[in-house]
């Protein structure tokens, strides 16, 4: 008798360590109200809400103003959270942009002026595939217009390089060489 009540209290209590180690994988990051998201999925499958283009401003405003994403997360829900080499980010999606917050390890607002967060998303990666590596800058502002270049107002401060963002959700990264030549092409899911 006492061996068969002692069978199921063992599989119960291998179960409850098992969905105690399940649950812990998708802990909130540290610092942040928002798991991160499912690296398969882009920011597009990922967003519960699209907002319009103003509320991205909003968002960002409000970012500006209390530096604190808990405070921001409360009023705009962080739906797609993902880690990088600097930290973390979180993308918002609009109707013809998309707002990108970039956080430090102990997630503290990475402060990156309008032009730098608010990305106008362009047509499919595909655009991208014609670029190759030894291609002018002009080549890339042909295929996105509307990107910002830091560096070209001011190298100091910049990396080389320009991010874009595609309706198909595609990051594309492009690194440029001192000859503002393209130097790598690189992709991920936005």
């Amino acid at each position: 008798m006492k061996k068969s009540i002692a069978l199921p209290a063992f599989l119960l209590g291998v179960t409850l360590l098992l969905c105690v180690c399940l649950c812990g994988c998708s802990q909130n990051a540290p610092g942040f109200p928002a798991a991160l998201s499912d690296p398969a999925r882009s920011m597009y499958e990922l967003a519960e809400e699209n907002y319009k283009d103003a509320q991205l401003v909003e968002i960002y405003n409000l970012m500006a103003s209390s530096r604190d994403i808990n405070d921001v997360n409360k009023k705009y829900a962080i739906t797609c959270l993902r880690q990088d080499d600097d930290g973390y980010h979180t993308v918002y999606v609009g109707e013809n942009q998309i707002l990108v917050l970039y956080f430090d390890k102990d997630a503290n607002w990475i402060e990156r002026s309008k032009l730098e967060s608010l990305r106008y998303t362009v047509l499919t990666r595909a655009y991208f595939d014609k670029l190759q590596v030894g291609d002018p800058i002009a080549k890339v502002q042909y295929a996105d217009p509307s990107c910002y270049f830091p560096f070209l107002l001011d190298r100091e401060g910049h990396e080389l390089v320009s991010d874009h963002y595609s309706q198909d959700g595609y990051h594309t990264r492009i690194t440029y060489d001192d000859d503002l030549k393209i130097k790598s092409i690189d992709y991920d899911i936005a």
